[in-house]
């Protein structure tokens, strides 16, 4: 409600796309977005083959650079937290499955030694 008058006021129903710029134009939501976009990415790559995690991904990385752009955000904020919100996640993977692949390497036994040949 916006009072206009001391006896008057006015109340501005906003449409659902100013709803929806209203909640965006928020940082923190922005960066929410970018993050679980990097995440349902991370998902696809996982798990290939699922569609609906990368396409939700995309878009909500996609909206989450729009509200930043909307925000006011400059080139550096924005490459900061695309860095944030997509490279933790992703250097986060590499690191377990670094580790994966480093025990079965450990793990591996070499087949000719262990049954000699007749």
């Amino acid at each position: 409600m916006l009072p206009v008058a001391p006896h008057i006021s006015v109340i501005l129903a906003l449409t659902l796309r100013a709803g929806v710029r209203e909640a965006l134009a928020n940082a923190d939501a922005a960066f929410v977005l970018l993050a679980g976009g990097a995440l349902a990415v991370l998902a696809e790559f996982l798990r290939p083959g699922m569609v609906v995690p990368g396409v939700a991904g995309a878009s909500a990385i996609l909206l989450a650079g729009w509200a930043f752009a909307a925000g006011g955000a400059s080139l550096m904020a924005l490459h900061g937290a695309v860095v944030c919100g997509a490279g933790v996640p992703v250097v986060a993977a590499l690191t377990v499955a670094l580790v994966f692949a480093r025990r079965a390497r450990r793990n591996k036994t070499d087949c000719s030694r262990s049954f000699p040949v007749r």
